[in-house]
């Protein structure tokens, strides 16, 4: 199928079509994935579960070779849809969805049970990190503008908005008009541009001494983005895609001239929406449904298809086959019931395993480092043993990672497995996710201790190890414990440190610090630490974040405690910023360094 420029549909099985296609060929993909009832979904009859999710499986690994890497492809479910479909689509394009849609729709009357399903779910997959999303806006209301906009001026009504940022960074840290940002803050802008808003009167100066603010004039809104749930959408005709949700998906992710494909077409809606919205398509009319197809469309006044080829089944199975490949998905439910007891089983032994180690608050760090050094062991063995590969998950961590190659190959190990486990506990119904959190800090520890303090001890030695520390113990270190062991540690060649020790030693690299003067293995550290990363990984506000990431959610998962999904997302967001301001400074790898 190679549908040139001209908009084109096709009245035949889905399948079909998409093996005689060229790939790359469309920039979205919509599929209204049929429900598992009367058994048929193409032109072939497929009575049997199995065959369904076989089904859904090639239809699934087709449209990713069809899609562009910018594409999105949309796989349309209603909520009373098996969840399980999700391990389908996941392990058949080979990544989790970057984001999904809830549509909310209105219950059917006279219909009671699982089928008068209240929500749809749209999960979006694709390719690449580079994926299209236009952020859609919807205006706001008039309670909003009178709730927020309450101050006014001759441009009209603004808001007043703090002019700090929440980091602290030496070239904005300054007293300004007598007031200098709270500790731990700074200004979001130079000296000079707080200046120049201020001359343009776009600085509102409150009557106390308090802190400056930011004027945001409604008129430059943008209004509030659309986020996941589209509640706006009413579902006016049961069984169709409404008009105004085919054309946000198309809005959200393609631009004018990419082409949209409907790899299921049942009303036309989407095909419409593409044309209105100057994208050329091409959909696929099941043979069946062909007659219904052409009834809806002399019916419906909305719908405007414009000119358009139209090809039937026969012609195009005259076309060769480009692709009819398939790898292999867990096609039954029984499977996927063995994986989610495999996570189900991982993390009761993990709450097992937290329950015998019966730590308390008051426990020392010593305990702590040894249980999580139990579990970490523990977790390594028993992801082994899952039925899944974690391989999948790694597009997953590509999309935020800055680099991948230049992970560690243990890193590359523990962020796929922490995927995984984010994945899938919930569909355990588990409520811990601290197995995921120690996976996830695991990295952030192995990235640190490998490109840095391994490193760095290696270089050393080629140096004269000994003239250093000899020097070393000629300075006054006043007897700092951290340092001594550090010394020690370095001499016997040493690699074992967990995140909490290395975040201390870093500490004493702070510049000026009474420490770092007296000790020369220190202000050795230090000079390597910025050759090699410069100074981002011992700025306060980044040994900060290490020290929460460690304090917050590494040391926790060793306790009793119960690290529910909104610890583990914020766990999650701090580990990925730390790790990509860490690859991102990186400069070189510890052999090419050190000679080795």
């Amino acid at each position: 199928m190679n549908p040139g420029s001209s908009n084109t549909l096709f009245f035949c099985d889905t399948l079909s079509a998409f093996e005689r296609s060229l790939p790359a060929i469309a920039t979205m993909i919509y599929f209204d994935a049929p429900a598992n009832t009367s058994g048929t979904f193409g032109t072939t009859k497929r009575p049997d579960n199995e065959s369904y999710i076989s089904y859904l499986a090639q239809v699934t690994q087709q449209a990713k070779r069809l899609l562009k890497d910018e594409g999105t492809l949309f796989i349309h479910l209603t909520a009373s849809a098996s969840l399980d479909l999700r391990f389908i689509f996941d392990q058949s394009f080979g990544t989790p969805c970057k984001y999904e849609i809830l549509w909310p729709r209105a219950p059917r009357r006279n219909m009671r049970g699982p089928h008068n399903s209240t929500a749809d779910v749209i999960l979006a997959y694709s390719k690449s990190a580079a994926f299209i999303y236009n952020a859609q806006f919807r205006p706001l209301t008039v309670d909003e503008v009178s709730s927020r906009y309450r101050l006014s001026d001759e441009r009209g009504l603004y808001v007043a908005a703090d002019l700090t940022a929440p980091f602290v960074r030496p070239n904005c840290t300054f007293t300004w008009r007598g007031q200098t940002p709270p500790e731990g803050r700074c200004w979001k802008f130079s000296n000079e541009r707080l200046e120049a808003l201020a001359a343009d009167n776009q600085i509102y100066f409150p009557a106390s001494s308090g802190t400056p603010r930011l004027k945001r004039y409604l008129g430059d809104h943008p209004g509030v983005e659309i986020g996941m749930i589209w509640d706006d959408i009413s579902d006016t005709r049961r069984g169709h895609t409404p008009s105004a949700l085919a054309e946000r998906l198309i809005m959200i992710s393609s631009n004018d001239g990419d082409r949209i494909l409907d790899a299921r077409v049942s009303s036309g809606t989407t095909l419409s929406a593409a044309g209105l919205l100057g994208r050329p398509w091409c959909g696929i009319v099941r043979v069946e449904t062909r007659a219904t197809f052409v009834e809806t469309l002399s019916l419906r006044a909305d719908l405007e298809l414009g000119e358009f080829v139209a090809l039937d089944e026969s012609e195009l199975l005259a076309w060769p086959i480009v692709n009819a490949e398939y790898h292999d998905v867990l096609t039954s439910m029984s499977a996927v019931a063995t994986l989610q007891q495999d996570v189900k089983a991982l993390t009761a032994g993990f709450s097992r395993l937290k329950q015998q180690m019966n730590l308390q608050d008051d426990g020392n760090q010593d305990e702590v480092d040894t249980a999580l050094g139990a579990m970490e062991v523990w977790i390594t063995e028993a992801i082994a043993n899952q039925s899944r590969s974690v391989e999948s998950y790694i597009t997953d961590v590509c999309i935020w990672l800055t680099g991948w190659d230049r992970l560690d190959k243990a890193s590359q190990a523990f962020l796929p497995q922490a995927e995984l486990l984010f994945d899938n506990i919930p569909k355990s119904s588990g409520e811990d996710y601290s197995p995921f959190i120690i996976q996830y800090c695991r990295a952030l520890e192995n990235e640190l201790l490998i490109k840095l303090f391994s490193a760095y001890i290696d270089d050393v030695h080629i140096r004269d190890v000994k003239a250093l520390l000899s020097e070393e113990g000629r300075s006054e270190t006043h007897g700092d414990r951290v340092v001594a062991d550090f010394a020690s540690s370095v001499l016997k060649r040493k690699k074992t440190y967990t995140l909490g020790q290395m975040n201390q030693i870093l500490r004493l690299t702070k510049a000026g610090g009474r420490t770092l003067q007296s000790s020369v293995l220190l202000q050795d550290f230090r000079e390597f630490t910025v050759r090699y990363f410069g100074e981002q990984i011992i700025d306060k506000h980044y040994l900060d974040q290490i020290e929460r990431i460690n304090t917050d959610f590494r040391c926790k998962a060793a306790h009793p405690y119960i690290l529910d999904s909104n610890i583990a997302e914020r766990c999650r967001d701090q580990v990925r910023s730390c790790l990509n301001e860490l690859i991102a400074s990186y400069s070189g790898d510890s052999v090419s360094r050190s000679g080795l």
